[in-house]
């Protein structure tokens, strides 16, 4: 089952110029769903200069709990692209109070592996192995 909406990618849309600005970079395509990282960012020639997994988090605030969860699939994509094209991938994600943060996710060792997830929708696959963000890794994008 696909839960990502037209109004989750419309939000999404909406970060991506920070996190451009933030790296430096000029554009950013939509991965396919196989590819489990969100976007490929280019440079203003078209070459390749980052991936972009990209989250808004309207409910969530900054400190709540140990960290931010992001799945391990995720994750595990972010390092294996990482390690075989030589880019960096980022996390940006959007909170409560619209500010904007990220931290690099290739060779990020994570505070702790979690299992955890939605139980809103009754489907037993949202509840996944999650990596842990741990809030002090982050650095603010936009205010």
């Amino acid at each position: 089952m696909i839960y990502e909406t037209e109004q989750d990618r419309e939000r999404e849309r909406e970060i991506l110029p920070y996190a451009l600005a933030y790296l430096g970079l000029a554009r950013a395509s939509h991965l396919s769903m196989a590819q489990v990282i969100d976007y490929l960012m280019v440079d203003h020639r078209g070459e390749p200069g980052a991936f972009a997994e990209v989250k808004d988090r309207p409910t969530l605030s900054w400190g709540f709990r140990d960290g931010l969860y992001l799945s391990k699939n995720k994750a595990d994509a972010a390092e294996r692209f990482g390690e075989r094209t030589g880019l960096g991938a980022h996390l940006f994600v959007r909170l409560k109070d619209r500010t904007i943060w990220h931290v690099p996710m290739f060779r990020f060792v994570p505070g702790k592996v979690i299992t955890f997830g939605r139980t809103d929708r009754g489907d037993p696959r949202d509840i996944t192995p999650c990596h842990v963000y741990p809030w002090h890794a982050f650095k603010q994008v936009a205010a």
